[in-house]
């Protein structure tokens, strides 16, 4: 129920600060970059590596891993892309904004029973890889920027 409660505050966050046209614009990278990498390190880190498990998964669970917590990963690109400053010092911050605020929320998630670490990973190892993949999504999304596209 939890992942089901975090994926619903965050469409609708997404959906409010961004305009209709430009989501819909950028649903499709939203969908690739957001659940289809959430689902490829998800798969890969849980279910066969087994660095971390999910707990309270509800009913739609791949493998162990919530599908509202993949589809959670859509609006949070589309916001992180669809916001992101021209500036490099803000440009910067709002990288390092986003895996901050994923690993306070893997923290509130580990508090709660909702996650867990096996030995060997933990938070600052959750941190590093949110930075690396939001890194990675922002190279992709400047190398095809779908909103100049059009």
């Amino acid at each position: 129920m939890i992942y089901a409660v975090i994926t619903a505050v965050l469409w609708v966050a997404g959906l409010l600060l961004v305009p209709a046209e430009r989501f819909r614009l950028l649903l499709p990278f939203g969908l690739l970059a957001g659940f289809g990498l959430a689902a490829i390190i998800n798969l890969m880190g849980s279910s066969v590596m087994g660095l971390w498990e999910f707990h309270r998964t509800g009913l739609l669970a791949v493998r162990g891993v919530p599908l509202m917590a993949l589809l959670a990963w859509v609006p949070v690109v589309i916001v992180f892309v669809r916001f992101l400053p021209q500036a490099a010092l803000p440009r910067l911050a709002w990288l390092l904004a986003f895996p901050l605020g994923y690993t306070a929320l893997e923290y509130l998630l580990l508090r709660l029973g909702a996650r867990s670490f096996a030995a060997g990973w933990n938070l600052e190892y959750s941190f590093a890889l949110s930075l690396a993949v939001h890194v990675g999504v922002l190279a992709w999304y400047r190398t095809i920027e779908p909103e100049r596209l059009r």
